[in-house]
């Protein structure tokens, strides 16, 4: 208990001394009374980055500013994170969320988009591929599991939403233990920008509780299904060394899948965007321009 207070107190120091600095650099899109928060960046055909659920939008920003070189990029937030709202009346499972991004993709164009996503990100943007193919030209899944992991929480504890509430905004803060170990890769590389990640984790000490726990009842064990029946070309990326997704899981997909390519990543972990960032941009270009 004095190490989870420790942490909890080293937590809010970090974001408090951040949060006020978090660029607030794109505009909000009213959906039924919901704001999602978007980020745009380049012109041309559009490409949707989807974050993971323990992110925001700044994880990716570095990555679409390089790919809108030759694009227009748009970075969600998802309901609840980053600078979107929170509603308690808000459906947040994976196909809750896939209609409500392509609700947003509606705002944007009629034009077929292409989708990356990264984590559960990745998750719904299959399920868009599924749902809705006439509109989604391309997926690209970047460590996307075929079981969504949950925190394994006792039944006992669920029932008592306040106090379980708590305890999975514990485990959802104890993510920046995660990323603190990924930033040893991204240490020997000019592509981690530590304010930025400060920044970042800032968001993610804000969410409340009451959504992790929304999150967390909603999608808990979520196995995508249907996938053998999504025509659309997708790339899966995986982390050889990733922690939330395996190599094992990311072979399964691709086999049920009936048109998709899997790359494996070496000595890439959870963020391989980051942790070998030249070869991720070059097999992004090359899957899009080959799908176009």
């Amino acid at each position: 208990m004095i190490l989870l207070g420790a942490n909890s107190a080293v937590s809010a120091l970090i974001a408090s001394r951040h949060i006020r600095n978090v660029p607030f650099d794109g505009a909000h899109y009213n959906l039924n009374g919901l704001r999602i928060f978007v980020r745009s960046f380049g012109e041309g055909s559009p490409l949707v980055i989807l974050h993971d659920f323990s992110d925001s939008g700044l994880t990716h920003i570095q990555i679409a500013q390089k790919l809108s070189e030759d694009q227009r990029v748009f970075i969600v937030d998802l309901p609840g994170l980053g600078y979107s709202e929170f509603s308690s009346h808000y459906d947040f499972s994976i196909p809750g969320i896939a209609d409500v991004i392509m609700e947003l993709i509606d705002h944007f164009t009629t034009s077929q988009i292409d989708l990356l996503g990264h984590g559960a990100g990745g998750l719904i943007a299959l399920k868009l591929a599924q749902e809705y193919p006439g509109s989604i030209r391309s997926v690209v899944a970047v460590n996307t599991p075929m079981t969504l992991d949950t925190p394994p929480l006792p039944e006992w504890l669920l029932s008592k939403r306040s106090l379980s509430e708590l305890v999975l905004k514990h485990i959802y803060n104890t993510y920046l233990l995660e990323k603190s170990s990924a930033m040893r890769a991204y240490f020997n590389t000019d592509a981690f920008d530590a304010e930025r990640f400060l920044m970042e984790y800032s968001l993610s000490y804000w969410v409340s509780p009451e959504i992790t726990f929304d999150y967390y009842r909603m999608n808990k064990d979520y196995v995508p299904e249907g996938l053998e029946t999504i025509r659309t070309p997708v790339l899966l990326i995986q982390g050889d060394r990733a922690s939330d997704s395996s190599v094992e899981g990311a072979n399964e997909m691709n086999i049920t899948l009936r048109n998709s390519v899997l790359l494996i990543m070496e000595n890439c972990g959870r963020y391989p965007m980051y942790e070998n960032q030249p070869v991720f941009l070059n097999h992004i270009r090359s899957f899009l321009r080959s799908v176009r």
